[in-house]
């Protein structure tokens, strides 16, 4: 979340100005002094913007979502005309897959004496 992104960027420059003592540190500190102002005033407010911006916009995307089917209207094994008309649609399906079957394997026997070149 951006909190957390806050809190470890800002985390990551006391640990700069924590652990760059004495003199030598100096420059360090004064740089992670710097660059901790423009994020405050600049990136971190970008980042924000952009977060709030794309979590509205995964929210609408959310709203736009299909919606999952309704609820079967009967029971399961109960027998309606819709039921039965899809019982024969099924049946057909069968056999026109058997008959499609059938015909992959006459083709995929075939010989070089079953073809006559062109």
């Amino acid at each position: 979340s951006i909190d957390e992104y806050k809190d470890d960027t800002l985390l990551m420059f006391a640990n700069c100005c924590k652990y760059n003592v004495g003199p030598a540190g100096q420059w360090f500190r004064n740089e992670a002094n710097r660059q901790k102002k423009l994020w405050k005033e600049g990136i971190l407010q970008e980042a924000k913007s952009k977060w709030k911006d794309e979590t509205a916009k995964r929210k609408r995307a959310l709203k736009r979502a299909p919606k999952p089917p309704p609820p079967l209207a009967f029971a399961p094994g109960k027998k309606t005309e819709k039921s039965a008309a899809a019982a024969a649609a099924a049946t057909t399906t069968t056999e026109s897959r058997a008959k499609e079957a059938n015909e992959d394997a006459a083709i995929n026997n075939l010989t070089a004496d079953d073809v006559r070149p062109l």
